[in-house]
């Protein structure tokens, strides 16, 4: 099982870093004529991936047939996938505003919901994590 998901783990990290990488291209143009079509639909793609593992390894419920495999709560695969998601929905609607792209599989509003549930996730995670030192968020 662990093989199995450490695999997924790594194959959603991969392809997330190189759509951020071309995210990051996108974003550093000057003009909205630039921007690359392609780099946008890499991370939309990568942003489906990073949600099929969420949904997939970290749902809470473990179903039969190929459905969640729950990891432990508070699993750093979760947690590093739905920061990447985060960061992943951040870049998308950064190029949606700044280089007036084309709208978000799904619209804005739904990847906003979405990237705001990854950073509540995260940080709840974070707060259990951390309990022992102070942490301020501004």
């Amino acid at each position: 099982f662990i093989n199995s998901v450490e695999l997924d783990f790594d194959a959603m990290m991969q392809y997330s870093q190189a759509a951020l990488t071309g995210a990051t291209d996108v974003l550093q143009t000057k003009n909205n004529n630039d921007v690359e079509p392609a780099a946008v639909q890499r991370l939309e793609e990568s942003l489906a991936v990073a949600g099929r593992f969420i949904a997939r390894h970290g749902c809470g419920t473990v179903t039969t047939g190929g459905g969640c495999w729950l990891l432990a709560a508070g699993h750093p695969f979760v947690y590093y996938a739905r920061s990447n998601a985060a960061k992943q929905g951040l870049a998308r609607l950064a190029i949606r505003l700044r280089l007036r792209s084309s709208e978000p599989a799904g619209g804005c509003g739904a990847l906003a919901t979405a990237v705001q549930s990854y950073i509540a996730a995260c940080l709840s995670q974070a707060s259990k994590e951390l309990a022992q030192f102070h942490v301020e968020i501004r």
